[in-house]
């Protein structure tokens, strides 16, 4: 016979009038579940929900030429990453936390890293192996080594080929699928890109043409039917699904609010894709529907550096440790899992930064999360369903098993918990699940610190799901935290827990004005500021910031805040384009207005924009503007930083430049479209054919994501005498 505390009211009255219940083993029999709620999930997703942090690895051609996608033509001659060794990263990425892998197959550029017999754009054409290797096979093979899963990205779209558009283009796609789900053993994952479905420019086997409004060319039914067939215990990712949604950003972060389960009736969502373009959509998956339809839960997926496929340039943009944590917080700490994309370099290796940061990532991990506060405690409840306190009692509440749970009776929809510790504990992170077999149920939770007998509300959150992190403003001290849920029906919740993450300072923002003067600024005080300028991580020997310094070149600033203890906080890295002093707007097709100087202003938070100048049709026609730098230099390269306010309006995706010794005579060095600038609307660098000398730049927006006028946050010239 078996003694526990039934509770009955939500107030510390309540808990003082507590009556003990007798409830023997034979009866906790009795005692039904709660009915599910709502949506649920499959078996599928239940096991990627799991997973909860996996990594992607985007490597082709275009890993060689410092662009983002390729446009189909590239050589397979120049793929040669003679250096690559599965195991080496699989280990180091399962030793920081990771449950498998996602391999990009093919991306839009059309090249296959697998030896397949669809194309003859493959793999085997190159030099790697000899061209006997199997990348995808490679990956495979470490992972089902190591004990990780493994998944398949597989891109619609193909720019190299000339059957894209017709009906012969499908059926070797569907070709290739079947060879990857059927070569490569049980998957976790297949993964289809939404960009195919807008198309855009390509090759198309020598057409060099446009060729776009494709998202009902693709035969899904009938794709998806082969990926139940071949990988029944597969999940499928799309935009939106049907199994497994986009999140709506490349940056990582789920929504505050972030529901697993999609649609209402009147939306007639047929499962297939759906365009991804307005912000409305990317909203609405970036923070899913209470009570929707269907189980759809979202994958975040990041990059470990600024982009996705491994650019020199992005060499000082590598996350920190700390970066990566926030991440993980915000994505699997809001009930979905994480898709971390780790660049490989040219020699199939990661850069050392990489390294580094994925293995102190890791440590940061185990640091927080390998002392639960909640094992210590003793957890009072207000209501256990049925008295059955062995089937449904707090105990199941830190047993270890996200299927096991604490339950009410059914007409108690809000309850409390009091999480009494043995001692004053300090902590920063409560981590909260429910059992997602029966539903996405609660509605919302509110945490009450105990303090001289008065309870203060600190935190709260909504969509707990599968894994909910609540991550506190500031470390708290106290021997009890009240936790009061609200939702329509009874409570499913499976684990409760309390951690204390490291203490260290966080990372100094980097700022550099329009004349070349630096400034480092925090949020919270620190004992010192160190920083370098060659790239270099800083230490105490470092110098020190003591106000703002000149560094009117090309190149890094790194800077580090350390408690007086030495203790060194996060570090940041900037990497600065040509000082733009002495800078000045010409002219635009529009006259100058004070916004064009935003685009030479050094400032991201600042932007250019063109409204109201919209052709006489009221579309969009092409606005540029020109620049004086002043003095003669010589340019290799360019940037663009696109608006950083989260719109699409105006961001630019078909760029030209322009170059004039006189402002006179015009040569156009560059003109291209920016891929992948709608998901990651970041710092986009741009190497020319060759060096050219001149004065002054004239940019073009030839076409932008939408609207009918164009923006940027910042304009930048990469010169010659750049180390980059």
């Amino acid at each position: 016979m078996t003694i526990k505390y039934r509770l009955h009211a939500l107030t510390a009255a309540a808990f003082a009038a507590c009556t003990l219940h007798f409830c023997p083993a034979s009866i906790a029999q009795t005692v039904p579940p709660p009915e599910p709620y709502g949506a649920l999930p499959s078996e599928r997703q239940l096991l990627w929900h799991e997973m909860e942090m996996y990594n992607m690895i985007e490597f082709n051609q275009i890993n060689y030429l410092d662009k983002d996608w390729g446009w189909g033509n590239e050589s397979p001659e120049i793929v040669n990453p003679y250096k690559f060794d599965a195991e080496e990263i699989v280990l180091r990425a399962k030793k920081a936390g990771s449950k498998g892998f996602l391999i990009n197959a093919k991306h839009h550029g059309g090249f296959c890293m697998w030896p397949t017999a669809t194309t003859e754009y493959n793999i085997s054409k190159s030099p790697w192996r000899d061209g006997k290797g199997d990348w995808v096979g490679e990956w495979e093979a470490a992972c089902r080594k190591h004990g990780l899963k493994f998944g398949i990205y597989l891109s619609p779209w193909d720019r190299n080929t000339a059957k894209f558009g017709t009906q012969e283009y499908l059926d070797m796609f569907k070709a290739q699928l079947r060879e990857l789900l059927t070569n490569y053993g049980e998957l976790f994952i297949i993964w289809f890109d939404g960009a195919p479905g807008e198309g855009g420019d390509g090759y198309y086997g020598g057409a060099n043409e446009y060729r776009g409004g494709f998202l009902e060319y693709y035969d899904w039914e009938n794709i998806y039917a082969l990926c139940r067939e071949l990988q029944p215990d597969a999940v499928i990712f799309g935009d939106p699904g049907p199994d497994v949604r986009w999140v709506g950003n490349e940056k990582g972060y789920a929504g505050e609010t972030c529901w697993s389960t999609l649609f209402y009736p009147e939306d007639n969502w047929n499962g297939r894709p759906i365009p991804t373009g307005s912000p409305e959509h990317r909203k609405r998956i970036n923070e899913g529907n209470r009570n929707g339809m269907y189980w759809i839960p979202a994958e975040a997926d990041f990059s470990l550096r600024r982009r996705f496929t491994w650019h020199a340039a992005d060499s000082f943009s590598v996350k920190t440790p700390q970066k990566l944590f926030d991440i993980y917080i915000n994505s699997v700490g809001r009930g979905q899992d994480w898709d971390l994309n780790l660049p490989i370099n040219p020699e199939g290796r990661q850069d050392e930064a990489d390294r580094l940061a994925l293995e102190e990532f890791g440590r940061y991990l185990e640091e927080t999360f390998s002392r639960d506060l909640a094992l210590n405690s003793r957890i009072q409840a207000s209501d256990i369903r049925g008295r059955d306190s062995i089937r449904y009692g707090t105990d199941m509440l830190t047993d270890g098993d996200r299927y096991s749970y604490w339950a009410t009776d059914d007409d108690v929809t809000s309850a409390e918990l009091v999480i009494s510790f043995p001692a004053k504990e300090v902590f920063n992170i409560i981590k909260i699940r429910e059992n997602i077999k029966l539903g996405q149920r609660i509605d919302s939770v509110r945490i009450d610190i105990e303090d001289n007998g008065v309870w203060h509300e600190t935190a709260g959150a909504t969509s707990i799901g599968a894994c909910r992190l609540i991550r506190l403003k500031n470390y708290v001290e106290a021997d009890r935290v009240r936790m009061r849920f609200y939702a329509p029906v009874a409570l499913a919740v499976s684990e409760i827990g309390f951690y204390k993450e490291p203490e260290a300072p966080v990372a100094p923002v980097i700022v550099r004005s329009k004349d070349g003067m630096v400034s480092l600024q925090i949020e919270r005080p620190a004992a010192e500021i160190r920083y370098t300028l060659d790239g270099s991580v800083p230490d105490r020997t470092s110098l020190l910031y003591t106000g703002e310094f000149d560094f009117s070149r090309e190149g890094v600033v790194r800077a580090a805040a350390f408690l007086s203890d030495g203790t060194r906080g996060e570090t940041a890295a900037r990497t600065f384009d040509a000082c733009k002093r002495g800078w000045k707007i010409l002219g635009t097709d529009y006259g100058t207005g004070s916004s064009a100087e935003n685009l030479i202003d050094d400032s991201e938070q600042t932007f250019w924009s063109t409204a109201g100048n919209a052709g006489p049709d009221g579309k969009f026609s092409p606005q540029s503007v020109i620049i004086d730098t002043g003095s003669e230099i010589h340019v290799k390269g360019f940037s663009y930083t696109p608006r950083q306010d989260g719109s699409s309006e105006g961001v630019i995706d078909r760029i030209r430049l322009e170059t004039s010794a006189d402002g006179k005579v015009w040569r156009t060095v560059y003109e291209d479209f920016i891929p992948n600038i709608r998901q990651a609307p970041v710092y986009r660098s741009f190497l020319l054919e060759e060096t050219v000398s001149c004065r002054y730049i004239r940019v073009t927006a030839l076409r932008v994501l939408e609207g009918n006028y164009a923006t940027g946050a910042e304009f930048g010239l990469i010169t010659a005498d750049s180390a980059r």
